[in-house]
């Protein structure tokens, strides 16, 4: 393996960990199962379940299905999370880097330096940020009221005048009769 090869795994490793931290960050801030090192820990297996599945033919499908189930299982069982954001965050890890890849390859083209830069130093930099953050420094969310249903007042009783009873109109006149203008 050469040295973009060990990049190309470290960049995936560290960019899935981001993603699949991220997005439950941004789901739910207050999580306390939410830490990088799990990341890290969930994105190693996410790197040896896409390896084994590409290198087995068929069955590498029924891999990918169990990976994702399992997975799921994690997000709902130990992050807490309901079925839709567990289903948001297996979305966005499994799909944003398909949406990355093709920028970054028109962005960085043939550049083997580039290319290095990109691998070593993503990682490198994700590495800083989490051990300052682990010093204690760390970035305050704001925090958002919570939503919650009020009830509407009832409504007052309207005061009315009170009703008259009105006469019918007279009866129409017979088929017969001539129309008059007072009558």
């Amino acid at each position: 393996m050469g040295a973009l090869e060990v990049g190309g795994l470290i960049f995936a490793l560290t960019l899935w960990a981001v993603l699949f931290w991220g997005s439950i960050r941004i789901l739910e801030p207050e999580n306390a199962n939410n830490t990088f090192t799990k990341a890290l820990a969930i994105a190693a297996l996410y790197i040896l379940a896409s390896l084994a599945v590409r290198t087995m033919a068929f069955i590498g499908l029924f891999f990918a299905v169990a990976w994702l189930v399992f997975l799921l299982r994690l997000l709902i069982s130990w992050y807490e999370l309901g079925l839709l954001k567990s289903i948001g965050v297996v979305a966005a890890v499994n799909v944003t880097p398909f949406l990355l890849v093709p920028w970054l390859v028109r962005v960085l083209g043939d550049s083997f330096a580039g290319w290095l830069l990109l691998f070593y130093g993503f990682p490198v930099v994700v590495g800083a940020v989490w051990l300052v953050a682990g010093k204690g420094v760390r970035l305050q969310l704001p925090s958002l009221p919570r939503a919650r249903a009020v009830k509407a007042p009832k409504p007052e009783k309207l005061v009315t005048a009170p009703v008259v009873a009105v006469a019918p109109p007279p009866p129409p006149p017979p088929p017969g009769d001539k129309p008059r203008l007072l009558t």
